[in-house]
């Protein structure tokens, strides 16, 4: 049984063209941060050199939208003024603001809470009845 000879061009011979088949070597890998255009790129900070010890992350700075806490007084309740946000509230309870919103949605939050739109509202008076001091 015969195999049929392919009919184009062998690797080595060039096509009607002129080009040949054989592959290229492979280009150099271009630079991701170099521009089409050359020159460096607008978009990419240009590269830092590698340092064989990177440096540290810098320190964490806290979310100040909202007030995170171990320990609420008296005094910073009152505060608050009439009402409060559901992560507050849950801060003086000692939740987090993600177990507040979940408390809330479960029905488990210690105090009643006025939806407002999307927005949550939890009145102190109830807070400082549950606390045990005078809404007054």
């Amino acid at each position: 049984m015969s195999h049929p000879r392919p009919t184009g061009p062998t690797p080595s011979e060039p096509d009607a063209a002129g080009a040949s088949n054989t592959p290229r070597p492979a280009a150099p890998a271009a630079d991701k941060h170099a521009s089409p255009r050359g020159g460096e790129s607008r978009y990419l900070p240009p590269p830092q050199p590698r340092h064989a010890d990177p440096e540290p992350p810098p320190a964490a700075v806290p979310h100040r939208r909202h007030r995170t806490r171990t320990e609420w007084t008296a005094q910073e309740v009152r505060a608050l003024g009439v009402q409060t946000d559901i992560a507050t509230a849950g801060s003086i309870f000692g939740l987090s603001r993600t177990q507040a919103y979940v408390a809330v949605n479960n029905g488990l939050f210690p105090v009643p809470v006025i939806k407002v739109g999307r927005r949550y509202l939890v009145p102190t008076a109830p807070i400082l009845r549950l606390l045990g001091l005078d809404p007054g």
